[in-house]
């Protein structure tokens, strides 16, 4: 039996193996159409879009370091007048003593505040400060603002308008600050917590308030 060779390089000619059509050669049963062009890479033109990472927003070191520092001055202005407390009979710092639990809890306060301050400034922590920005982006710095005015307007004529009667304007005030609007239910609420607060603090804990205008 020949064997066939390739009349180019007269090499023996591949026979193809059996069951396998050769080169070129159609399939029975195989539908033959147009070619299909190759799908676009996703990520490039034509291709299904990709999603965009969003971008880390910076850190803010403003609010943590401005909370840590009014912290720390809180605990230094509660221990010093921890100082100013009437020490009674027994001894200045016993823990039955009325210094004690204030030592203890300004201290505290101290230590914490400095801890906090050294993670906002000697090693920062960048997650803290990310969240810190993405917050103040998203905060609308009004109605702190209004909040920390009226505090300080309920500080300054706490004395001279009487506990009671300050308490009751600052109530519908905070409230209105805040988003709600029913002033006259506001104005009774703050009335009535105003009044129980001043009883329940001088007639049954023996705190003094200020009586003010209405003189009680």
């Amino acid at each position: 039996m020949g064997v066939t060779t390739n009349p180019i390089t007269r090499a023996p000619a591949q026979r193809p193996a059996p069951g396998v059509p050769p080169a070129g050669a159609s399939v029975p049963g195989a539908v033959s159409g147009p070619p299909q062009p190759d799908a676009p890479a996703p990520g490039t033109a034509g291709g299904p879009p990709q999603p965009v990472a969003a971008r880390p927003r910076a850190a803010s070191w403003a609010g943590p370091r401005a909370t840590a520092l009014t912290l720390l001055a809180i605990g230094v202005i509660a221990l010093v007048a921890t100082f100013a407390i009437p020490a009674g009979a027994e001894a200045p710092w016993a823990p039955s003593g009325t210094r004690f639990v204030p030592l203890v809890a300004s201290a505290g306060l101290i230590l914490l505040s400095l801890v906090f301050l050294a993670r906002v400034t000697v090693w920062p922590d960048t997650d803290l400060g990310a969240h810190a920005a993405e917050e103040a982006a998203a905060t609308d710095w009004v109605v702190p603002g209004l909040v920390a005015a009226g505090l300080i307007a309920y500080v300054v004529l706490i004395e001279p308008l009487g506990y009671v009667l300050a308490s009751t304007l600052f109530f519908p005030f905070g409230s209105r600050v805040l988003g709600r609007r029913a002033l006259v239910q506001d104005v009774i609420a703050g009335a009535a917590l105003a009044v129980s607060a001043y009883l329940l603090f001088t007639r049954l804990l023996g705190v003094p308030l200020s009586p003010g205008l209405l003189g009680f």
